[in-house]
């Protein structure tokens, strides 16, 4: 006597020991047995059994939802975006607008997701929604604890802790100036190049018309304009040190400047 199972032999070796038994198997019940999760209608089961059973009010709410706790509802879909919850969301709910930084995901899906090529730059505009800045000048004004406490920490290690970098690599098209920002890497005045464009920049926001009006610029006033770390570090606080090295084609004369490097009136040559 052959017996009927609609409800045994989920898997492969079930269904072969279920053979061996005697038993046939309906193959539409075990199809059914094990969900596919390749329909939205689908996956929008799966979501929003989710989504009553933790008590989520609101879209945003799965920003608060961790990895472990999507799981413990079963794989499910998530099988199909590599165990990433956010994506299979994404996926789902196409019409909205996710910030998927924010999701508490780590390990390789946050990895992956720093390693599109657009998410970055989608980062940086939602910031400059978020923080009211319409330029992108406004950017100078970003920090590292602004950009960690929106869950982009990784991100920034990958532009290895530099703002600067992070910025340039978003936006390729925008010139920037690297002492606008406000810790400027050591790197940054080793290249003479960077020092000369400085001056210029310096010169032209001090509306200096010749190498004549240097003379009546106080240190201070370059330090304002981004230049502190590249006196104290590079010219000992010197401005004539520092002019003399970004315009070596012009003769300077020390004793005009407001302020002499040091020591320079100690040399018998320069008592003349």
């Amino acid at each position: 006597m052959i017996r009927h199972s609609y409800f045994r032999c989920k898997s492969v070796v079930s269904r072969r020991k279920c053979q061996g038994q005697g038993i046939r198997m309906s193959t539409a019940t075990v199809d059914a047995a094990t969900p596919r999760y390749d329909t939205i209608e689908s996956r929008k089961a799966y979501f929003e059994n989710i989504y009553k059973s933790l008590g989520l009010q609101s879209m945003d709410d799965w920003y608060k939802v961790t990895s472990v706790e999507v799981l413990k509802f079963g794989e499910g879909p998530l099988k199909l975006y590599n165990r990433s919850f956010s994506k299979a969301l994404e996926d789902t709910y196409k019409d909205h607008t996710w910030a998927p930084w924010r999701f508490r995901e780590g390990g390789t899906n946050r990895k992956r997701l720093w390693n599109e090529p657009h998410k970055p730059r989608e980062f940086l505009e939602a910031l400059r929604k978020e923080m009211g800045w319409k330029s992108l000048e406004d950017l100078y004004k970003l920090n590292k604890r602004t950009i960690s406490s929106r869950g982009a920490s990784l991100l920034l290690r990958q532009a290895k802790n530099s703002i600067a970098r992070l910025l340039q690599s978003a936006y390729p098209e925008h010139e920037w100036i690297p002492w606008k920002f406000p810790h400027i890497g050591p790197s940054t005045w080793s290249d003479d190049q960077n020092v000369r464009k400085f001056f210029e920049y310096c010169q032209k926001e001090l509306k200096l018309e010749s190498f004549e009006d240097w003379y009546q610029v106080k240190g201070t006033k370059i330090a304002s304009l981004g230049g502190r770390s590249l006196l104290v570090r590079k010219f000992k606080n010197s401005l004539p040190l520092a002019l003399k090295s970004a315009f070596p084609e012009h003769e300077w004369l020390e004793w005009k400047f407001r302020i002499t490097p040091m020591g320079w009136w100690k040399d018998p040559k320069n008592q003349k």
